[in-house]
């Protein structure tokens, strides 16, 4: 039975991927609001030019976003359901957006209207270019012949074992985004704190490490990741960044100096997740132990 994977535009997924995949798949884009206008964070065929959007970031500009709603989600999906085509869609962690509950009430609406096909939706509890993670392991399932059942299935199954590990440039950011209380916020300020954070069970931020100095704290990335990852030799590590490719470097020079991988690709962090984490965010994704081991 033919069916269609979506996600939404919280997932990154590099260049060298979506060269392969973009019409195989499709992405929901989420919006964000800059000087009283909406502009959608993914536009199919269509480069961002996140250069200009980060410089416009570092200016403090109040840049907000939405989570997409039950009638977005409804229209994306009726023109497939339609054509009798199921539907499966994997999605930004409920344990930071909204999104993933509008995709449930949209398909309960959908699911009545056509009770022939099968649409599914997924809280990965993941995001960013973990989210990226799923998804490319879901289209590789596609290619080889994978029901949607077995996908679904699989990335259920797998979605804790795939480790977040991020630290940012300036906590003010997740400060403003209400991720980090006004007393720790002030705390790690004041004494140059700069925390290591990852993805917990529930898909939700959480502080793994504090360490002083924005160095230490590209180091510490890959020092847990080296304490988490699992088949390290057949893994293909994503690193994400927000506008910071120096540092995204430092870090791909850091792992294949000390942990054997199948090959690092990079790419910028979306502006819905940059947006709330600000520039000089740096991140690695990577399947690892279960999150609930710390």
């Amino acid at each position: 039975m033919a069916y269609r994977i979506f996600t939404d535009s919280s997932a990154t997924l590099p260049d060298e991927i979506m060269k392969v995949y973009e019409d195989k798949f499709e992405i929901i884009p989420i919006m964000y609001t800059y000087d009283g206008k909406d502009y959608p964070s993914y536009e199919k065929g269509k480069s961002n030019d996140l250069k200009s959007f980060y410089d416009l970031l570092r200016t403090k500009k109040k840049i907000t976003t939405s989570c997409i709603n039950e009638n977005t989600f409804i229209n994306y999906f009726e023109p497939f359901l339609k054509q009798g085509t199921d539907v499966i869609y994997l999605g930004f962690s409920s344990g930071l957006s909204r999104t993933y509950e509008c995709s449930v009430d949209a398909v309960k609406i959908l699911q009545a209207k056509y009770p022939e096909r099968k649409i599914l939706t997924l809280d990965t509890l993941c995001e960013c270019m973990g989210l990226g993670l799923c998804v490319y392991r879901a289209l590789k399932m596609q290619d080889e012949g994978a029901s949607i059942d077995e996908i679904y299935k699989t990335v259920y199954d797998e979605r804790l074992k795939i480790n977040h590990i991020f630290t940012v440039a300036d906590l003010g950011y997740l400060y403003r985004g209400g991720r980090l209380s006004a007393s720790k916020y002030y705390i790690a300020s004041i004494i140059k704190i700069k925390p290591v954070l990852r993805m917990d069970e529930q898909g939700k931020l959480v502080v793994y490490a504090n360490v002083f100095g924005r160095k230490k704290s590209l180091i510490a990335l890959v020092d847990k990741m080296e304490q988490k990852i699992v088949d390290s030799e057949n893994q293909t590590i994503f690193i994400a960044h927000a506008d910071c490719l120096e540092d995204a470097l430092f870090v791909k020079d850091l792992i294949l100096k000390r942990i054997k991988v199948k090959e690092i690709l990079i790419n910028y962090i979306d502006p819905v997740i940059g947006s709330h984490s600000g520039p000089g965010t740096m991140s690695v994704y990577f399947y690892g132990k279960d999150r609930k081991v710390k």
